[in-house]
């Protein structure tokens, strides 16, 4: 084979093999949201089914009251292959507030989803 030929053969194998990763690579599909008003605490469930938590995963959770940001955590890899899970201290909430939470996969894809704090029981 030819100089020529064997870089485009290998520019068409990269190719090939950067667009099976993201073929693979999924975004997260839902995102599960429970606020404990006592303990002040929402308990995050991101769903993202992977084969291989440790490269595909939710690399990062950002969480929002109204519009200001209250944390943003990061991850080396995910809680099992099936979702990532977490917890976020969020003072100052009440009624009525907006939590919005925003899960980013390593490889593809962002998730946003909004939990409206409901009026506390009497």
């Amino acid at each position: 084979m030819t100089r020529g030929r064997t870089r485009t053969s290998m520019v068409v194998a990269a190719f090939v093999l950067l667009a099976a990763g993201s073929a693979l690579a999924t975004p997260p599909d839902r995102i599960r949201l429970s606020y404990s008003d006592s303990s002040r605490t929402l308990t995050i469930a991101v769903h993202h089914p992977t084969f291989y938590p440790a490269a595909h995963h939710i690399s990062t959770i950002a969480v929002r009251l109204n519009d200001s940001l209250v944390t943003v955590q990061r991850f080396s890899g995910q809680t099992n292959n099936q979702e990532q899970d977490t917890q976020c201290v969020v003072p100052g909430a009440k009624p009525g507030d907006r939590l919005t939470v925003t899960a980013v996969c390593s490889l593809f894809g962002v998730r946003t989803e909004t939990l409206v704090l409901p009026a506390r029981s009497p």
